[in-house]
Formats: C-alpha cells, sequence, structure tokens
C-alpha cells in the first residue's frame, strides 16, 4: 500500500485474543497515544480463539513504533505484536 504523507507509514500485526471487547482496548491504547492509525485489517486466525489485526499508521516520533508495540504487549489480551514495516 502505497500512502502519500509527510511521515514514515509503519505497519504492526497483532495476534489477539479473539473476545468481545478486546480489538475496542487496543484501539483504545493507540488513541491515547494519538496514534494517528490508516487502515486496520482483523480476521480470525486457524484457531477460532485468536483474532489478528494487521493495522497501518504514521510514525510522528523516532522510537514510536517500537513503543507503540511495548504499550500493546502489556494488554492482556494481547498474545504478541509483530513489526512488518518494509524498510
Amino acid at each position: 500500500m502505497t500512502i502519500d504523507t509527510e511521515f514514515p507509514v509503519h505497519k504492526l500485526k497483532a495476534l489477539l485474543s479473539n473476545k468481545a471487547g478486546v480489538l475496542g482496548r487496543v484501539m483504545t491504547v493507540l488513541t491515547r497515544m494519538q496514534v494517528n492509525v490508516l487502515s486496520v485489517h482483523a480476521d480470525v486466525t486457524e484457531n477460532p480463539d485468536i483474532s489478528e489485526i494487521i493495522f497501518t499508521f504514521t510514525e510522528n516520533n523516532k522510537g514510536e513504533t517500537e513503543l507503540v508495540s511495548k504499550q500493546l504487549r502489556r494488554q492482556v489480551d494481547v498474545l504478541d505484536v509483530e513489526n512488518l514495516t518494509e524498510y
């Protein structure tokens, strides 16, 4: 995906427990961090108890991607976070 922005675009994948409200809590974390989310794709994995979300966002400050990953990993129902950004 090509997005014209003055800030670098990053992509993260998160594996979540497939429970009501988990995606909302993840998005609340991003909102509180003032992350500018450009796109979100959510799907159930082969294991019906686990959902996968892939989201792209602009990195306004250097190191923000690592901070976002760290904050997401601290959430109870977030099982894994992986940086998919292509450098």
